[in-house]
């Protein structure tokens, strides 16, 4: 899809790029620095003294881990629980999900999935959801009145 090129939709583009990349570097930034203090060493760790890079890099805690058999038996666990879960939710959703979407006259049966898959649970769920979607649709709309309210709330004298 080709734009005409404007100032105003250049400055949205960057400004979609901008607030994105921020927000990319915001939600890396905690593994990051995970990372950089599984790579420093105890006392940099201690005294806090690492950010995002590594103090007095080191790799003692790597190979201390990888001795432990507790560690590689939690890895077996895990890959062992993703190589089941994995084709056994594709194949559930699979089977699920077409009857479901199909009509009633086109699948008999289509009614006796509802019932079955359809729980109370999932509706509670998306009556919960369907009842906050009108606030949060509202809410930034009206969040400055809700702002100015306690400004001059907290206001004192």
């Amino acid at each position: 899809m080709n734009r005409p090129l404007n100032v105003g939709w250049t400055i949205f583009v960057l400004a979609n790029y901008t607030l994105l990349s921020v927000a990319t570097f915001l939600c890396f930034m905690p593994l990051l620095q995970v990372l950089a203090i599984s790579f420093s060493s105890s006392a940099a760790a201690q005294a806090g003294r690492v950010a995002l890079w590594p103090v007095e890099f080191t790799v003692k805690t790597y190979s201390f881990v990888s001795e432990k058999p507790e560690f590689w038996r939690s890895i077996g666990v895990t890959l062992q629980r993703e190589l089941m879960a994995v084709p056994l939710s594709l194949l559930l959703v699979v089977l699920i999900a077409f009857p479901l979407s199909k009509e009633t006259r086109e699948f008999r049966f289509r009614t006796v999935y509802v019932w079955i898959f359809v729980s109370d649970r999932t509706v509670r769920a998306a009556q919960i959801f369907l009842g906050t979607l009108p606030i949060m649709l509202v809410y930034p709309f009206l969040q400055r009145y809700f702002m100015k309210g306690i400004v001059l709330g907290s206001v004192k004298g």
